[in-house]
């Protein structure tokens, strides 16, 4: 059901002007309206999704919750709410740098993985749930190889099955020349090579697997793997080379630009290619037998590092291997399968190393120190799609997606905090506006720098609200200003009656029936940082020292306080409605007087959503996620 509301923004002064004091707490502002400012909307009832989130500037404070001694336990959460781990990867099987100065990680269960420059978080789910041991790119094309034949490669934002005629056999490593020139190697001796749209299997005369392939337009193409055998592809022939011993697995092989080469494997084993010979080399590890390795990466024939079973993480300079710190502290005996690094702008590398169940470490000041995987970062607002998609934005640009139980993440194109999403918009700092468009997002202008804290979509239109006071009216190509005043607004939605209803600093509501903003008696001056409806003529107001307000035109009625409580989201449908912020606390508000649920954690909720059935989904800090179905 959706109705048409076309509401003429003749914007006029609330109060009397000025700072002057009210009884009710609000402070008066002026809204000063823009000339012929028109919305035609549509509201579909089914879009309750909202979500806000906290800025620097609360009136009260938002203190970390820490759990002291008198806490020793949490209760069990309420049945039907779940919480899920963000970070909870699995086990990271390879790695590749690209020359865009991103780091992809593939690995168990169709994982796949990428360093936005704050997290490593998840690419939009590759089409299969094979575990992926293999990962390289070139020419704006990456490619991923695993279990059962699985190759795909990442163009354009999608995912496209490159279907090589070996669907039994496992493929352990991949080398791209090119978006049409790629070579994968695995089971059995097998290597294949895709060109021209076409798959060749190549014959290399042996029958035990290869573990990796490199390939670079000007240093040819090599294999590696079991029975220390290297391969080198010369003309249309597989040139073999016995490297190692005969029981050697090599694992990893890696080129440097001046033509040096390195592989690793088995037992401690290291070959480097002095652009003449293959020769051995020892790596010092203390360990006897030496510990296996995995994988080799270098920025430099003169730096080059590698990593393996039992927390071992070697350096090698120009001369010689040596052992480096693992300071951790958890990670220091991880088993490690992979590492891959990049050049920053100011000259610093910076390098990851990943491996089973998740183990990650980063270099830092010379030791290796633990490194989280997956999404850490907050997450701001939340809002479910009619196809059942969930998509939550946030801190430097994130959009995550949550879909038949996988993650994903969309390009958003900006490194702004995102603040609000709601039907195809979304809100963030620096007046950062975006629009949903046949698959991405693009940028609208709105010729301001005021960070936007909250939208509230109707169709291809919707009201944002800034945080320096601004009203604004959005839509698909240009924003519109509205209105202004100079007091803090951090939400803002519509009833279901057709009224615009704003809230922000000091317990302000502000509401609009098509003559202007009016200040409505809140009778409380906490900050209030989300809005829902809740009938037809009336929006749920949240906020600071746990207020719930039940707000009307002609004023609120408080239904919810507790003054060590700050509530920050509230959002779902008419039949499951959810208030949502610090240390965990949820309220649902359908169904009579607030009840508050148990959670089973300390999570710091930023907002809520649900679509037209199905589950809450409930978004925060630290990259916690949640959702609730009673």
């Amino acid at each position: 059901m959706s109705r048409l509301l076309v509401i003429v923004m003749v914007l006029v002064a609330c109060g009397t002007g000025g700072n002057a004091s009210r009884p009710d707490g609000l402070v008066a502002d002026t809204y000063e309206a823009s000339p012929d400012v028109r919305l035609d909307v549509s509201l579909d009832l089914a879009d309750a999704a909202d979500a806000r989130p906290e800025t620097g500037v609360d009136a009260a404070p938002d203190p970390s919750f820490e759990v002291g001694e008198d806490v020793t336990e949490l209760p069990e959460p309420t049945k039907g709410f779940s919480l899920f781990d963000l970070t909870a990867v699995g086990s990271v099987r390879s790695m590749w740098a690209s020359q865009d100065d991103s780091v992809w990680a593939v690995g168990d269960k169709g994982l796949v993985l990428r360093y936005d420059g704050h997290d490593f978080v998840p690419v939009a789910p590759v089409p299969t749930l094979e575990n992926l041991y293999g990962v390289a790119g070139a020419a704006g094309t990456v490619v991923v190889v695993g279990a059962k034949g699985t190759a795909m490669a990442w163009r354009d934002g999608r995912w496209t099955d490159l279907a090589p005629p070996a669907a039994a056999a496992d493929l352990y490593g991949v080398g791209v020349l090119g978006q049409d020139d790629i070579y994968v190697a695995g089971q059995g001796g097998l290597i294949l090579h895709l060109s021209g749209g076409q798959w060749e299997q190549t014959e290399t005369g042996i029958d035990f697997d290869l573990y990796a392939i490199w390939a670079s337009p000007t240093g040819g193409v090599f294999a590696a793997g079991e029975g220390g055998s290297i391969l080198e592809l010369k003309g249309s022939s597989w040139v073999r080379q016995q490297v190692g011993t005969p029981v050697t697995r090599f694992r990893s092989i890696w080129r440097a630009s001046d033509g040096t080469m390195f592989a690793v494997g088995s037992s401690g084993a290291v070959a480097i290619y002095n652009k003449l010979v293959w020769k051995l080399e020892v790596t010092n590890d203390p360990s006897e037998p030496p510990r296996d390795l995995y994988q080799v990466f270098g920025f430099g024939p003169d730096e080059v590092f590698a990593v393996g079973s039992g927390g071992i993480v070697l350096r090698r300079d120009a001369k010689k291997w040596g052992v480096q710190t693992v300071a951790g502290p958890y990670n220091v005996t991880a088993d490690l399968r992979c590492i891959a690094g990049r050049l920053l702008p100011d000259g610093k590398r910076q390098l990851f190393a990943a491996g089973l169940g998740g183990a990650a470490l980063e270099l830092v000041d010379k030791k290796w120190v633990d490194r989280t995987l997956g999404v850490t970062r907050k997450l701001f607002g939340v809002h479910c799609r009619g196809d059942g998609e969930v998509v939550a934005v946030g801190e430097h640009g994130l959009v995550l997606t949550y879909k038949g139980g996988r993650f994903g993440t969309i390009a958003s194109g900006t490194d702004a905090n995102l603040n609000a999403i709601s039907g195809d918009f979304v809100v963030g700092d620096h007046g950062t506006l975006l629009f949903w468009s046949t698959g991405s997002f693009v940028v609208v202008p709105t010729s301001t720098e005021e960070d936007l804290s909250d939208v509230w979509a109707e169709g291809d239109s919707a009201w944002a609200v800034g945080r320096a006071g601004t009203v604004f009216g959005a839509f698909s190509d240009h924003a519109v200003q509205a209105g202004f005043g100079s007091a803090r607004l951090e939400a803002v939605c519509t009833t279901r009656g057709g009224a615009v209803v704003a809230a922000g600093a000091g317990g302000r509501v502000l509401w609009n029936l098509g003559q202007g903003f009016q200040p409505v008696a809140t009778g409380t001056t906490s900050d209030l940082w989300d809005l829902m409806p809740a009938s037809d003529d009336e929006v749920f107001a949240v906020g600071d020292n746990g207020v719930v307000l039940r707000c009307k035109s002609a004023g609120c009625q408080r239904i919810f306080d507790e003054p060590t409580t700050f509530l920050y989201g509230v959002g779902g449908r008419p039949d499951l409605t959810l208030a949502a912020g610090w240390a965990g606390v949820v309220l649902r508000l359908d169904g009579g007087e607030p009840k508050r649920l148990e959670t089973g954690c300390f999570s710091v909720f930023r907002a809520v959503a649900a679509g037209d059935k199905g589950p809450a989904y409930l978004v925060g800090d630290s990259g916690t996620f949640a959702s609730y179905e009673p």
